[in-house]
Formats: C-alpha cells, sequence, structure tokens
C-alpha cells in the first residue's frame, strides 16, 4: 500500500477503496504485502506448473526437483517476485510440495527403482514397530543397516509423498499413523476441556514422547487454547476460523 501510494502520489486512503473493488472483482489479487494483475498471476501459475512438469519428465525417477534447476530451466517468462508469488501460494493449497529447496507436483508420481522403494518400506517398517514413540534416526539406522543420512533421505522423500510428517526436528510420525491418532482424539475427547497432563495420561506417554505431539496438534490447529485448558478443534471450527 505504502509503495502504492509513492509510485502514484496519493494518499492511502484514497488507494485502499479502488485496490477493495479490484480485489471484489478478481481483477487483482493480493499475496502477502503486494498485490498482482490476476490474469499475469494465472500466467506465472501456468509456468511454474509447466517447469516443473518439464523437469519431473526430464528426470521420472528423481522424486524431486531443486529450486535451482527450476529458476536456470528458462521455461518462465513473468518476472522472478512474481513466480515466487505463484509458487508461494501454490505450495499453500497443496498443488506443490516443499521440503527445503526441493519441490515437487503433488500429483506427480516418480519411477522409482524397486531397491529405493524397497528402502523407503523398510524405514517406514520401523517407524510402524511403535507409532506414538517413533524411533530416532540412529535407531532407525541400526534397523535398516544403513547410515543416518541415508535414513534422513529416504524420510524426506517420504515427507515428499505425504506418507511421513516430521512432527518435531527429527521426529517422525507415519501420516496414516497421524490420521488415526487425531480421529481418536475427536471420538474419545470431543469437546471437553483437558490438559496437557490429561493429553499425557490419555496417551500413556511420558513428556519427552508427549509434548512433540502435542505441539504438533496446535501448530495443524488441531488442538485449541481455551481460558480452562485445551480442547480439540471440531470441523465447524476450523471453517468458522477460515471465514
Amino acid at each position: 500500500m505504502v509503495e502504492l501510494s509513492k509510485s502514484f502520489d496519493c494518499p492511502e486512503d484514497l488507494i485502499e477503496p479502488v485496490l477493495k473493488l479490484l480485489l471484489i472483482s478478481d481483477e487483482i489479487v493480493s499475496i502477502g504485502h503486494r498485490f498482482y494483475v490476476s490474469g499475469a498471476y494465472q500466467t506465472a501459475k501456468e509456468e511454474m506448473r509447466d517447469a516443473i512438469l518439464h523437469l519431473h519428465r526430464r528426470s521420472p525417477a528423481t522424486l524431486s526437483v531443486s529450486l535451482k534447476s527450476l529458476w536456470s530451466s528458462g521455461r518462465h517468462q513473468s518476472s522472478r517476485p512474481l513466480l515466487e508469488a505463484a509458487l508461494e501460494t501454490m505450495v499453500e493449497i497443496g498443488e506443490i510440495l516443499r521440503l527445503g529447496d526441493r519441490i515437487k507436483l503433488a500429483e506427480f508420481e516418480p519411477r522409482l527403482s524397486l531397491r529405493r522403494l524397497r528402502f523407503l518400506e523398510a524405514v517406514k517398517n520401523e517407524l510402524a514397530t511403535n507409532p506414538l514413540q517413533p524411533p530416532t534416526l540412529v535407531q532407525i539406522s541400526l534397523g535398516v543397516h544403513a547410515p543416518v543420512q541415508a535414513v534422513k533421505d529416504a524420510l524426506d522423500d517420504c515427507k515428499l509423498l505425504g506418507e511421513v510428517v516430521e512432527i518435531a526436528a527429527e521426529v517422525y510420525f507415519l501420516t496414516t499413523e497421524m490420521n488415526k491418532l487425531m480421529e481418536r482424539l475427536s471420538g474419545d475427547f470431543g469437546t471437553a476441556i483437558f490438559s496437557r497432563k490429561d493429553f499425557r495420561t490419555y496417551l500413556k506417554l511420558n513428556r519427552a514422547h508427549a509434548d512433540p505431539i502435542f505441539s504438533y496438534l496446535q501448530s495443524q490447529e488441531i488442538l485449541t487454547g481455551e481460558a480452562e485448558g485445551f480442547r480439540i478443534q471440531t470441523n465447524s471450527d476450523r471453517a468458522d476460523s477460515t471465514v
């Protein structure tokens, strides 16, 4: 808003209603603190998708592509800020999955080698042995007889495939087990208010194992804080929060 005011030498209070009208009519979109022409933004999104798809097809056995290769692909003409804004929103809505400096289209299914698939499965099996108390990277590496870094890379691949979630630094849960836990909590607690201690007691876990789960559920807005404690967010709660 400030930049527009300076560019047009016009007070902000005069620019704001014009921007609101343009947003309502879908002539422009707002991303972060910037505004973009809708047509240019849609073009940038299409260019991003085309460039990533091109890189996927060039290396079908590779799960993800690097941002460096994306920017150097030469398959986009929109400005870098607009492309970055398009990438940001595509990640937010789940069209693109991002892990550090690597990305993939959500629908892309890589042709991983049988050896790689077996290794990923072995790593996931280690997580499944005790879902609520997942093993450390070192413990997994001992279980699959592979270096810790190889295990970390495998878990990163599983995250991009949507099969694993990292609930805290180097603490991993199978996505299926986390979904089961959320359903179980919703069914057993309902709208009841509970404390962190109640949560630990319910899961029969000590603080070291329960607190990362608790924090993750808060970050995903599954748990919400109340004056008396915490409760599970209902679907209607989450719907209201987006209005």
